[in-house]
């Protein structure tokens, strides 16, 4: 997690995550990440300074070398990801506003890391900043919680229970189906996971079935308004 120093943001998500602070400036990458090519490196780069730049294009173009640089030192492991976490550029429709059009340039950025470095996972995030830091981190956290519940149902409540229903749930196998995961599940209790799992996917599958519901009832009110119209 790497952000700028004056940035409290960046703290409250490394102890949410339990992983390290770093400043954005002067960081050496290579030094920072794990030396092991096999290791899972995981980097947040939160490029929204608290104070604005006085000098956009030259605060731009640090950013961009730190990115560079990020994406250099991720490019030797076989597992790692890069998030991007920037101001609002006005790219996307509303309700997203032009806090930060010349930040667009990092989007491009992002895209271009994506397609030259393909072993490297590079999401985006938009973030408007709501000037409540306990409230803005739990929103960055919602952003990789609902996609991680989303894997993590897929390989435990589906193939564990398999395993272990048929009295193959060993510790060598526990370890095993630990180990496919990302670093913050290594060491957890796959039995509370896979709970845990349930009832993300019931909370996932609750709010899918709502919207279809509510879909559903506009197609119903938009073909008796039809035929309403059609018989006057």
């Amino acid at each position: 997690m790497a952000a700028a120093p004056s940035d409290a943001l960046s703290g409250r998500l490394a102890e949410a995550l339990g992983a390290p602070a770093l400043p954005l400036d002067g960081a050496d990458w290579a030094a920072v990440v794990p030396s092991e090519p096999d290791s899972s490196v995981r980097v947040a780069l939160l490029l929204d300074p608290a104070v604005p730049a006085c000098d956009p294009a030259t605060a731009i173009t640090r950013a961009a070398c730190r990115v560079r640089d990020v994406a250099a030192a991720l490019d030797t492991f076989r597992d790692a990801s890069l998030w991007l976490v920037l101001p609002p550029t006005g790219l996307f429709p509303a309700p997203e506003r032009p806090q930060a059009p010349e930040a667009a340039a990092l989007w491009a950025l992002g895209r271009t890391v994506s397609s030259e470095y393909p072993a490297i996972e590079v999401r985006m995030v938009s973030l408007e900043r709501s000037g409540d830091t306990a409230r803005d981190a739990e929103r960055l956290l919602a952003e990789e919680s609902d996609r991680l519940g989303v894997f993590r149902r897929a390989l435990f409540s589906r193939i564990a229970p398999c395993v272990r229903d048929i009295g193959l749930w060993s510790p060598d196998v526990r370890e095993a189906f630990a180990a496919l995961c990302d670093g913050d599940v290594r060491a957890s209790d796959l039995d509370r996971l896979m709970r845990q799992d349930d009832e993300i996917a019931d909370t996932l599958d609750a709010r899918r079935f709502a919207a279809e519901e509510t879909a559903h009832a506009a197609e119903i009110d938009e073909m008796i308004t039809r035929g309403a119209d059609a018989s006057r």
